[in-house]
C-alpha cells in the first residue's frame, strides 16, 4: 500500500496549492525547476544495460500495472478450465 505523503496532504489535507487561476495543482512539486533538473539528470543516466534495475523502477511499475489490471495477483493459482465448463456457467 502506498504511504500518504505531501501529495495526499495537498489533495486531502490542509496544504492545498493553487495556481493563478485558482486550480488545485498537485503537480506543482514535479514542475519545480530543481525537480525537473534532477529528473532530467537521472533520465540521462538510463541505458539499455541499467533499464531493468532499481534506477528506473521498471519491475515495480510492471508488477503494479499487472495487479491493477487483474493479473499477477499474489495468491492466485491458475486452474485449467475447459470450454464446456465455461459454456455451462449460469449467469
Amino acid at each position: 500500500m502506498t504511504n500518504c505523503n505531501n501529495y495526499c496532504d495537498m489533495l486531502y489535507g490542509d496544504k492545498p496549492e493553487y495556481d493563478e487561476q485558482g486550480r488545485l495543482r498537485p503537480d506543482n512539486w514535479e514542475l519545480d525547476p530543481q525537480t525537473q533538473a534532477a529528473t532530467e539528470a537521472l533520465i540521462n543516466t538510463i541505458t539499455a544495460e541499467n533499464f531493468n534495475t532499481p534506477v528506473t523502477g521498471y519491475d515495480t511499475f510492471i508488477k503494479e500495472f499487472n495487479v491493477n489490471s487483474g493479473f499477477d495477483v499474489d495468491g492466485y493459482q491458475a486452474e485449467s478450465v475447459t470450454l464446456e465448463e465455461l459454456i455451462a456457467l449460469k449467469p
